[in-house]
């Protein structure tokens, strides 16, 4: 996650919009002052294909 803190700050702020929805609270801010670099994760651990093969080898019904 090195040079990507943007990246990190964007996807908590996407979960902190969706707990809202939900209806839950929110207490964990962060400081936007610190979400420096890029702000989309280009790398990943696994590749897009092993990570869509892993999720159909789950058998839930998750759509990919």
């Amino acid at each position: 996650m090195k040079f990507k803190l943007k990246a990190l700050y964007l996807r908590h702020e996407a979960l902190v919009e969706e707990m809202r929805r939900r209806g839950y609270n929110h207490h964990t801010p962060l400081d936007p002052a610190l979400a420096t670099g890029k702000a989309v994760q280009d790398e990943f651990v696994d590749s897009y294909e092993k990570q869509v093969r892993i999720l159909k080898e789950r058998g839930c019904e998750c759509r990919v």
